[in-house]
Formats: structure tokens, C-alpha cells, sequence
């Protein structure tokens, strides 16, 4: 099915681009059915919604800063784990992301909106 619709792609956007945009987003480590979807929906004009989004977010504890410019782009339908030493920001995010702290600077949407009442409620609907 993914190989139709990349020929399909191919034919309307032109071979060498595609192929092109392909090889380069492969070796970011996407899949074929990632790019084909992204391509999709951005041919449809829609906007690309992420589970969890962060947009040059930093976050400082005084001097000390945990985060630093992250950026980030998680689709749903994965499972995913988040690793590295201590003191590394891992659960700075995770308080980020549950609205328990706030950004030093930059931003961080859970399904499109910023931490809160609105997004924990669309956590709770989706694990029920």
C-alpha cells in the first residue's frame, strides 16, 4: 500500500523530488508510511497535529538550566521511551508536559494546547 502511494506521489510531484525529499528524511530515521502521511496531509493543507510538541523550550532552575532550545515532534500511535542520565531534563519534561512547571522560555502543546485542564481531560478520554 505505501509503494502505490509513493508512485502515486511520484507521478503528481515529480520523480527526482521525491525521491530526493525521501532519501533525506530516511536517513532522519522516518519511515516510508511517516513521509507518505506527512506528505499527504500537508497536500491537503492540513496541519500536522503532535501528541507532544516542543518549540524551542527551555527551562532554568536560577542559574541552572535543565532544558535547553528542545525541540520535539511526537505523533500518537507510538511507544516511546525517554532516556538519559541524571539531571539530564527527563523529568523536567514530563512536569512540563503535565503543566506542573512552566517554560523558562519557548513552548510546549499536548495535542495542540498548552498544558492544562483542556488537555489532561483529552488524556483521560483517550485512556478510557
Amino acid at each position: 500500500e505505501d509503494k502505490e502511494k509513493l508512485d502515486d506521489l511520484k507521478r503528481s510531484l515529480g520523480r527526482g523530488f521525491i525521491e530526493d525529499m525521501f532519501e533525506s528524511l530516511r536517513n532522519l530515521g522516518m519511515s516510508d508510511g511517516d513521509i507518505i502521511a506527512a506528505v499527504q496531509q500537508h497536500a491537503k493543507g492540513n496541519k500536522i497535529m503532535y501528541v507532544l510538541e516542543c518549540k524551542k523550550l527551555s527551562k532554568s532552575y536560577g542559574s541552572k538550566r535543565a532544558l535547553e532550545n528542545v525541540d520535539l515532534q511526537l505523533r500518537s500511535g507510538r511507544i516511546l521511551g525517554l532516556l538519559g542520565p541524571n539531571g539530564s531534563g527527563k523529568t523536567t519534561l514530563i512536569k512540563l508536559a503535565e503543566g506542573l512547571l512552566q517554560p523558562t522560555e519557548g513552548e510546549i502543546l499536548i495535542d495542540g494546547e498548552k498544558p492544562g485542564a483542556a488537555s489532561k481531560a483529552k488524556i483521560i478520554r483517550a485512556k478510557s
